[in-house]
């Protein structure tokens, strides 16, 4: 991450005005669009969060050499490109654009190739950009990329374990600050319990979730600790409760 960061900031210019120096592109999937947010707010420079919404044309706009505006909606499409009274973003085509965009997931990498195509900006693109992206991995500045399963030829491609995101040290002690004393009265060890949910349209059976939750209420028992559990967007009512029944011995 701190390797990433300072490539990252290689590529502001400093003589660009503070907003208009890093746009984030801030996909509405918030587990990809954190990716981008959690690089640019370690950077120490103010950006701007740029919020996408996309149409069904989001699948092959990468298809376009130097990017394009296509898979966004009429409205986003107007923030970003046309300069509509009321919606474009203040002072960012006087500025000439951003100097370093900063995205994540296949369909934000259209969007930041299409910036760089027109304003000249550097791009640092987290996650894979797609197979059309990838075909052309050379337009991107810096691509990071998790490990395994992210091989790519191009010199750009920073390879890293795990994936960027929004946890640091100043996040870690507020939330210390905030969660100590209404923590205190659970017992240690405190086991932590994350729990997702639908993976690829497959929602978690609430056997599934049952059976997970019995094996860490058995472990926590012997321990004799407590478990935090959180559920995801993705988890799901019934795979939610049936995860909460079968913890219940420990809760």
């Amino acid at each position: 991450m701190t390797e990433a960061r300072q490539t990252a900031q290689q590529h502001i210019d400093p003589t660009a005005p503070l907003g208009d120096r890093v746009w984030v592109l801030d996909d509405p999937r918030a587990g990809t669009a954190a990716q981008a947010i959690g690089i640019a707010e370690r950077l120490g420079v103010p950006f701007r969060r740029v919020p996408l919404a996309w149409n069904w044309m989001a699948h092959i706009a990468g298809l376009q050499r130097a990017g394009s505006l296509i898979g966004l909606s009429a409205a986003t499409r107007a923030v970003i490109g046309a300069g509509v009274p009321g919606l474009s973003l203040p002072g960012a085509r006087a500025a000439g654009g951003p100097a370093l965009v900063i995205s994540s997931g296949r369909r934000s990498a259209a969007v930041a190739l299409w910036l760089k195509a027109r304003y000249g900006s550097r791009v640092v693109h987290c996650m894979s950009p797609g197979l059309a992206g990838l075909l052309r991995a050379a337009s991107f500045d810096l691509l990071v990329v998790p490990q395994p399963g992210s091989a790519t030829p191009s010199k750009q491609a920073f390879p890293i374990l795990g994936a960027p995101h929004r946890v640091s040290p100043l996040l870690l002690a507020q939330a210390q600050l905030a969660w100590d004393e209404r923590l205190a009265h659970l017992p240690h060890p405190r086991v932590a319990l994350l729990v997702g949910g639908a993976v690829r349209g497959q929602s978690m059976p609430p056997v599934l979730a049952h059976s997970l939750a019995r094996k860490v209420a058995r472990l926590v028992a012997l321990l004799g600790g407590s478990v935090l559990a959180t559920t995801s967007r993705r988890t799901g009512t019934e795979a939610t409760q049936a995860l909460a029944a079968g913890l219940s011995p420990v809760l």
